[in-house]
Parts: C-alpha cells; sequence; structure tokens
C-alpha cells in the first residue's frame, strides 16, 4: 500500500528545491508590497520535507501576479495563505481559464480572493495513493495540498502539494516494480 509520504522520499525535483539561491532570488524581485504575499512555505518541520517548497500567494495579490508565479515555477496550482500562514484556498491554470478569460476580466485588475477555490479538499502524509486518485478523479480537480498531522486543526500548514500527474507517475512506477520483481520470480532470481 503506497502512501503519499513515499512519494516525498524519492530525490524529485517536483517537490525538492535545492537551490535555495534562485528561489531567494526569485521572491526577491516581487515588489516590495507582493514579496509577504507571494511565497514559498517551507515544510521543514516533517521529517520527510527537507527543502520541499509549496508555492503560495495571498489573496490581495493580483491573478496575473499568481499566474506569473505558476509560470515561472512550473506549476499549475498555488496555495492561498492568510498572513498567518493558513491555508484558505487554492487557485489553479483551471480557475484562470473558466473566471477570468471566459468572463473577459483582467487578470491585473482581478484579486486572488474573487476568483480562488475556497473549500479546498486536502490530505495527510499518510493518506493512500490509490485514494487521492479516486478522489482527484471523481471530484475532478487536480492538485491536492498536503496537510502536516498537527493534532489541532487550526495548527495544520500546507507541506507538500501534489498533482494528478505525480501521483500517475507513482502508480507507474509502484507497477513497473511488481512486474519486474514478478518477472524475477518467474526467472528463477
Amino acid at each position: 500500500m503506497l502512501r503519499i509520504k513515499h512519494l516525498f522520499n524519492q530525490k524529485n525535483k517536483r517537490f525538492i528545491h535545492n537551490d535555495e539561491a534562485s528561489l531567494s532570488s526569485s521572491l526577491n524581485e516581487s515588489s516590495a508590497s507582493t514579496s509577504s504575499s507571494l511565497s514559498a512555505n517551507n515544510g521543514a518541520d516533517n521529517a520527510d520535507s527537507i527543502d520541499a517548497v509549496v508555492w503560495s500567494i495571498g489573496p490581495a495579490q493580483s491573478v496575473f501576479q499568481a499566474i506569473e508565479m505558476m509560470a515561472l515555477k512550473e506549476v499549475g496550482a498555488l496555495t492561498v495563505l492568510d498572513d498567518q500562514g493558513k491555508l484558505i484556498g487554492i487557485i489553479s491554470e483551471r480557475d484562470y481559464a473558466r473566471k477570468v478569460i471566459l468572463e473577459g476580466k483582467s487578470s491585473k485588475d482581478t484579486h486572488v480572493a474573487e476568483i480562488m477555490t475556497s473549500d479546498v479538499i486536502t490530505i495527510q502524509l499518510d493518506s493512500e495513493v490509490h485514494e487521492c486518485m479516486s478522489m482527484m478523479t471523481n471530484l475532478r480537480i487536480r492538485h491536492l495540498p498536503v496537510m502536516s498531522d498537527a493534532v489541532n486543526v487550526d495548527e495544520r500548514r500546507v507541506i507538500r502539494m501534489i498533482s494528478i500527474g505525480d501521483l500517475v507517475k507513482s502508480i507507474i512506477s509502484e507497477q513497473d516494480f511488481k512486474i519486474e520483481q514478478l518477472e524475477r520470480y518467474v526467472r528463477g532470481e
């Protein structure tokens, strides 16, 4: 049974950001008014999340800034955090396409809070990959924030973000491993 936490034990650039200089310079490129709202949430409080980065944005930032950050960081969604670092929403490329472009709005004049998904579905590190895949398929969502395991719900923080592509890759990898093991067994190795 493959769990979400096993995805993060592998060195995978999708989850691990080792270039701290690049991280700092890209965040410093933001103007003073946005640098406090555009952030990389480092999940170092969890043993499995050394150097993990979750890209986030504040609700008062423009949708343009959110899309710019997604393009710069090559991700399809950002978590939306309040001033205390609490998850209050998620914004994705799909939100942009459906709620800005199709409605003829300006991404520079529209705030993230206006189009973000507020009712965010989240998971824990011990969630099973197949359950997450089923959830994403049934709910027609592409990204799931992974929350810390704090006892008090108000103290939980986002420590990872997974995409449906990440889950597909992990399932394929698991199946490849099982096939290899079965082939070795058949050959008597």
